[in-house]
This record gives C-alpha cells, sequence and structure tokens, in this order.
C-alpha cells in the first residue's frame, strides 16, 4: 500500500493475519483483532481513511450496571 491510496479493510485484515493476530468481521467496515499469546482484543472500525480503535477494559453483567453507579 502506497501513501496514495486508501486503506481497505481486507488489506488490513490479511497484515495482521500475517503478523500473527486472530481477526475476524464481525459487521460491515469491522474487525475484531485479538493478539494470541495475550487474547487482549481491539476492536477497529474503518471509516474512510481513518482506522478508529476501541480497547473494551472490563466487562460487566448488564444486571451489575444501576443508576448508583
Amino acid at each position: 500500500m502506497t501513501a496514495t491510496t486508501s486503506p481497505q479493510l481486507g488489506q488490513i485484515h490479511a497484515l495482521l493475519a500475517e503478523r500473527g493476530y486472530d481477526v475476524s468481521e464481525p459487521a460491515p467496515d469491522t474487525l475484531k483483532i485479538r493478539e494470541t499469546g495475550s487474547g487482549v482484543t481491539v476492536q477497529a472500525v474503518l471509516a474512510g481513511d481513518i482506522l478508529f480503535l476501541t480497547l473494551v477494559c472490563t466487562v460487566v453483567p448488564r444486571t451489575a450496571i444501576t443508576a448508583g453507579i
């Protein structure tokens, strides 16, 4: 990929998979990327030429979320 071309989700997917990451596409323009050694997972969304990355720090059951919190 050169600086004059826009990244495509398939190219990003292939690059990450080549480097040993577990990559899936749960929705259009979205990647779920898991580092196989640690299990740390990030989500990536491609919007135009920008790749947004999200790292979920913790997950709790919906019932644990209350107005007091």
